[in-house]
């Protein structure tokens, strides 16, 4: 009988013990990992933090969003729970602790988590706009009114820019400069307004070359 085991067995969307906490897929992808994965455990009153079941590892592809990534999860996690069951009930599950010593913790994002901070390199903000898709959305700002970035693509610098400056602007993307390379946006959402590809945003909103973008001063 497992009546009594079954609502004491969890399951996580990372390898434990890394990435313990409310949001593991989406920072699994910001800071650039290749892999993550689902863990089954037994529940304790920690955060994540009972004895491990079984795992499983899940590559994390360069195109990867939290939200494709959390799919991909959520399938393999299905499975792995099928799987930690049967070897329940066969007699072969053995559970390991976790070495606490080696953790990490991945809370759970805000709003301010999806700022995009021109300063930093291009991919890094390309990770964060994959990573905080659908929420809570990459952002940064032109004339003080707020533009969320749904998609982008890092770009290597032909030549220096103050960071968050709009380099070129046109049917193909609005290239922002980054702290290194630049972050071609290829489709924004304005606020109040729908998500728009690239050459609607610059055609609607006159995009010129030499604007800078960020924080509202």
């Amino acid at each position: 009988d497992t009546g009594d085991f079954l609502p004491r067995v969890g399951r996580h969307f990372s390898l434990l013990p890394a990435y313990r906490g409310a949001g593991p897929v989406q920072w699994a992808i910001i800071r650039g990992e290749r892999e993550t994965g689902v863990t089954t455990m037994q529940m304790d009153e920690g955060l994540d933090t009972g004895p491990a079941l079984l795992q499983r590892s899940e590559p994390i592809h360069a195109t990867d969003t939290s939200a494709s990534l959390a799919d991909r999860l959520a399938g393999v996690g299905a499975d792995l729970l099928a799987e930690t069951l049967a070897a329940f009930r066969d007699g072969t599950l053995e559970a390991r602790p976790q070495d606490d010593a080696a953790s990490s913790y991945a809370p759970m994002l805000s709003k301010a988590d999806g700022a995009l901070d021109w300063t930093r390199p291009a991919a890094d903000l390309d990770q964060l706009a994959r990573d905080t898709y659908p929420w809570p959305g990459a952002f940064t700002h032109r004339a003080g009114k707020r533009i969320k970035v749904i998609t982008a693509e890092p770009l290597k610098a032909s030549a220096r820019a103050t960071p968050g400056q709009v380099v070129r602007a046109g049917k193909e993307g609005v290239d922002v400069a980054c702290g290194d390379g630049q972050l071609r946006l290829l489709q924004l959402q304005p606020e109040g307004k729908r998500a728009m590809d690239a050459a609607s945003f610059v055609n609607g909103f006159r995009v010129q070359p030499g604007e800078q973008w960020g924080e509202p001063t």
